[in-house]
């Protein structure tokens, strides 16, 4: 049973978002069969007795630090890997002070290492890393912060959100463009006051009609005054953080808060929001998200007036039209899904093999023609569709010819093309467009190894020619174990491939 070791915090001072991702990929990780644990510092409002509560195993990090500042990398994954004990088959870091050097020490002693980053602003030493967020440079951004071997899961497509997000959508009706009820939110680290400005803004709008629900922790600065704003009007209410935030997000029709990690969380749900930054690194995945008209953005808390906030939630209740498609955008871009993405990514998945058919013409046609996939091809130029067609009808008559599709859960994943000659095989493969950055390039060259070692026992050798410059095929038939002999991959199929 495949082991992973969460390294993250939280605080009253760092917030718990680290943490509340970590235990999302977690319950997807257990629910794929895995043991997952967390390392973790032990501060005020650390969360781990959330974790503890979901039933995850916490192992305490540098218990006699007072601070992370002046303890280095090397020492804190010394203290993380004492705790931890036998070392996991994979290190998930989720955390701004921690990068290259501890990543690096961890796969020294023998883990793989998933590192979670929104800054792109140090390096890593890691086999996979994770940015969920939407900014504008998210493709090239880290290209000299990895290395050459790094596999990158980019995009909201795998935000880590608990399943309570994903079941609250599906039983959210369609935004109907109407702000009824507010939902007020800048997590457990306010230190800006984003909440007491909100509230202050709401408050100027004087409508007795409108609920406004408040989060926020007692540490927070100005609690009294919350608590007071809260109190001396009907249909208003302040809560401490709580994990019923996925209902409380289904039953709003407007958010207030950051653009940190409850950004994906509000877009799964449907729920429209204006935002005020609470960190700089926030800034580039709020203009990227404001472009894109999925959210209103105003600028960072202590830039951010209370009347500016007032004439925003005004604004958004005059156009019921801007709100529902925000709304809809939001639900288009997060399906919820994206904590079962990386589990099975660090888990291996399922690919399943099948055969070629008629009706797969169409789509193979559109997948080969593809930018990216004919960039790399050994004959880059476009495809012609009659040429194809006859091309693809020969593929599936002759029987020298093997044409599979892979697919795992999300859907279509490749195309693997085996030409046959007695012992030998000659393999070509392209990921779906989409599916390239995953990582699973290895895996469905595996997979189509085994299957070719099931169906046809003749063949005892398989070779793959590669463009040079295609760094990312070179690694995926490598970690697929061919060897380079004479500018062509070659694998040879033994009893126990299948």
């Amino acid at each position: 049973m495949p082991r992973v070791v969460i390294r993250a915090d939280a605080s009253t001072q760092l917030g718990g978002g680290h943490v509340m991702r970590g235990l999302a990929l977690a319950q997807a990780l257990a629910a794929d069969g895995a043991t997952a644990e967390f390392a973790m510092r032990a501060l005020p409002g650390d969360l781990r007795d959330t974790v503890a509560a979901a039933g995850f195993k916490v192992h305490v990090v540098n218990p006699t630090a007072d601070a992370l500042a002046g303890v280095s990398e090397s020492a804190d994954f010394t203290s993380a890997a004492a705790a931890a004990g036998t070392p996991p088959d994979w290190w998930v870091v989720d955390h701004y002070s921690l990068g290259a050097r501890w990543e690096r020490a961890a796969r020294s002693a023998g883990s793989q290492v998933l590192a979670i980053d929104d800054c792109a602003n140090r390096a890593h030493d890691c086999d996979l890393l994770l940015d969920q967020n939407q900014v504008a440079d998210l493709e090239t951004r880290y290209d000299a912060l990895l290395p050459a071997t790094c596999a990158r899961l980019l995009g909201p497509r795998y935000a880590l959100l608990r399943p309570a997000f994903a079941a609250a959508r599906a039983t959210r009706a369609r935004h109907d463009g109407a702000i009824r009820r507010v939902l007020v939110s800048f997590g457990a680290a306010d230190t800006a006051g984003g909440t007491l400005k909100a509230l202050e803004a709401l408050a100027l709008l004087d409508d007795p009609a409108l609920a406004v629900t408040a989060i926020a922790a007692r540490t927070t600065p100005q609690h009294d005054r919350l608590k007071a704003l809260c109190a001396a009007r009907a249909g208003w209410q302040l809560l401490e953080p709580t994990d019923r935030m996925a209902e409380l997000m289904a039953t709003a029709d407007l958010a207030i808060g950051t653009t940190g990690v409850t950004t994906w969380e509000r877009c799964c749900i449907g729920l429209p929001a204006i935002t005020l930054t609470s960190a700089e690194n926030q800034e580039p995945i709020a203009a990227a998200m404001a472009d894109a008209r999925l959210l209103v953005h105003l600028g960072p808390v202590p830039a951010v007036s209370v009347a500016q906030i007032a004439d925003a939630v005004r604004g958004l209740r005059a156009m019921p039209a801007l709100t529902r498609a925000m709304a809809d955008a939001g639900r288009a871009l997060v399906d919820g899904r994206g904590a079962q993405r990386v589990a099975r990514r660090l888990l291996g998945g399922v690919i399943r093999l099948r055969r070629a058919q008629a009706d797969d013409c169409l789509p193979v046609f559109e997948w080969r023609n593809d930018e990216r996939t004919r960039r790399y091809s050994l004959d880059p130029a476009p495809l012609a569709w009659n040429s194809h067609r006859a091309w693809f009808d020969r593929m599936l008559a002759n029987a020298a010819h093997v044409l599979l599709i892979g697919e795992d859960d999300d859907g279509p994943l490749g195309v693997l093309r085996y030409d046959l000659a007695g012992g030998d095989a000659r393999v070509s493969v392209y990921l779906v467009p989409g599916r390239q950055g995953e990582g699973r390039g290895s895996s469905l060259i595996a997979a189509g190894s085994r299957w070719l070692a099931a169906h046809y026992a003749s063949v005892q050798r398989v070779t793959a020619e590669i463009l040079p410059e295609n760094q990312a095929s070179v690694l995926a038939f490598s970690e697929a174990g061919f060897k380079l002999r004479h500018a062509v991959y070659i694998s040879t199929l033994t009893p126990d491939a299948s």
